[in-house]
């Protein structure tokens, strides 16, 4: 079942028509949030400038389930868990199909995922804001634009100017359907398609208004898109070849280039200035040359105008443990330095984004600063099937630099040293769970790089998806004891439900446990108590099973 989000929403799969909207958009949300979400956030999101009912929600999640009807082995597609709702594994959407295809090494799977978006994503859902606010819609069109980059660049590379054009087309396509305010300036662009015909349709879709014919001034161009962009807009030059950029230099250089910094950050600039190089025209008035390498010289254009402090140090005292990092780029503790843990920031920032976009679910993160915060990364994720672990190491295997990889489940921490020990011990079999990989570069520093190369390994210490939640696979911590009184004696609790010691010392208020003790030493002796398989006690049946 597949819940397309990458244009007008639908529902694939569904054995019958949405009663509700609103169920309809509660699947969306879901197949979007594989951990699932109680139903306070996914009310909010529905609805969010009011509280609704619980009868409205609860009728809410009966229309969707009817409409989605049950899976072929007969469970619930969309399953309720201690509070929490999620869709069933089944459930998918067309946007995590992209990511994966994005991952892709096959240039053919590229244009199959680019094929899946057709049209403005989320269109027609009833409340479409809580895709604004955590950030969905800017992934998808920095995904989708991405894709298509990449497609484009791979496509030159073959010599297939046509296919290039289709794949840039794709992406302004994803861009202006996500965004009102990205408009398309260029000669030509617009009933013609452009010179290379990568505009081709845009104008009848968007209008004239949006996908703009201007005349052959290329000053004019940049000089009009710097003030939509002061305004707010998101305007795509387009110069029809790079050799007549150079009217252009002046706004470039003048106001493009530092309107941002000129204005101490309160006027932004956005926008793109595409302009065909070579194209194989070899027109007369534009020889084959790629005059582009200046505009990289002008401060602002690629980079931020930066004005560099002048530090004056007027003594230095040597001391044991230097506190001055930034100025002595050393001392006694590596992980103090500063360099490394900015380093340690700066992968874990990409190790982040390199997960979230593989579709792991990650909870901490944490790149040790004594290990330069370059070469080792502790990463805690939260399994929802089978393989999420292997998957997140080979992700991670890709970033640079990065030599050991460690993962574990969501209830270890990764930056708690004891922690990770306990599950390299008890969770860590080397023969089966350490992936290696070699050939990637290394720096000319790191002493146990060769020719310039590495070894990688990634190491698995979590449990095995779907492990049994017993006392042997938990960390050992010490109790704390936070008494909520519900019984008076520890029958009554157990006739409730099987309970480990400690809570039964909740439930009764105990301050040691002794009477406690006492009593389950009397329930022993009639015959009455047993153990679960994760120690809990609990009252034996009458069969005496």
């Amino acid at each position: 079942m597949t819940v397309r989000v990458l244009g007008p929403v639908e529902v694939v799969g569904a054995i019958r028509p949405f009663e509700r909207t609103w169920a309809s958009d509660l699947v969306v949300y879901l197949a979007l949030h594989p951990a699932g979400a109680s139903n306070d956030v996914w009310a909010t999101a529905l609805w969010p400038d009011r509280v609704m009912a619980a009868p409205t929600l609860h009728s809410t999640v009966s229309a969707a389930r009817r409409s989605l009807g049950r899976s072929a082995d007969g469970t619930d597609r969309l399953p309720r868990r201690r509070g929490v709702l999620f869709a069933g594994d089944e459930v998918t959407t067309d946007w995590h199909r992209l990511v994966d295809i994005a991952h892709s090494g096959d240039p053919r799977d590229w244009r199959s995922g680019l094929d899946l978006v057709r049209g403005r994503p989320f269109d027609g859902l009833r409340s479409s804001d809580w895709t604004v606010l955590e950030g969905w819609s800017a992934e998808i069109e920095d995904g989708v634009v991405a894709l298509a980059l990449r497609a484009a660049g791979e496509a030159l590379d073959r010599g297939d100017g046509a296919g290039a054009a289709w794949a840039a087309r794709r992406g302004l396509r994803a861009a202006m359907e996500k965004d009102p305010k990205v408009v398309l300036m260029g000669e030509d662009i617009g009933k013609l398609g452009g010179v290379f015909r990568v505009t081709e349709g845009l104008q009848k879709d968007f209008g004239e208004d949006r996908v703009i014919d201007t005349p052959l001034a290329e000053s004019g161009i940049i000089g009009t898109a710097v003030g939509l962009a002061l305004r707010g807009y998101r305007p795509v030059c387009e110069i029809q070849f790079d050799g007549f950029v150079f009217p252009a230099v002046d706004q470039i250089s003048s106001q493009l280039a530092k309107l941002h910094y000129r204005s101490q950050g309160r006027g932004r600039v956005p926008g793109g200035g595409p302009g065909p190089v070579g194209g194989g025209v070899g027109g007369a008035e534009h020889p084959t040359r790629e005059p582009e390498a200046p505009f990289g010289e002008y401060p602002g254009t690629y980079g931020p105008e930066r004005l560099n402090p002048v530090v004056y140090v007027k003594a230095i005292t040597m001391r044991r443990d230097v506190p001055h990092q930034t100025l002595l780029h050393g001392g006694r503790h590596l992980s103090r330095n500063d360099a490394a843990n900015l380093c340690g920031l700066n992968v874990e920032a990409l190790a982040w984004r390199t997960l979230t976009a593989a579709s792991v679910k990650v909870t901490a993160l944490y790149a040790p600063p004594a290990a330069t915060g370059l070469h080792h990364l502790r990463v805690a994720i939260r399994q929802t099937e089978a393989g999420q672990s292997r998957a997140a190491i080979a992700a991670l295997l890709k970033l640079p630099l990065v030599k050991h990889i460690f993962v574990v489940d969501d209830d270890i921490d990764p930056r708690r040293d004891e922690a990770m020990e306990w599950a390299l011990a008890t969770r860590f079999p080397i023969d089966r769970d350490v992936v290696s990989e070699t050939g990637p570069f290394t720096m000319p520093m790191d002493p146990t790089g060769e020719k310039g190369k590495m070894a990688k390994a990634g190491f698995d210490l979590t449990r095995p998806f779907g492990a049994p939640d017993i006392i042997e696979n938990r960390e050992s911590f010490p109790p704390h004891l936070a008494p909520r009184p519900r019984f008076q004696t520890v029958r009554q609790a157990l006739e409730n439900g099987p309970c480990h010691f400690i809570e039964l010392m909740e439930a009764m208020a105990s301050n040691d446990g002794r009477e406690i003790a006492l009593e389950l030493d009397r329930l022993q002796t009639e015959g009455i108590l047993d153990r679960a398989p994760g120690g809990a006690w609990r009252l034996a049946s009458r069969d005496g099973a």
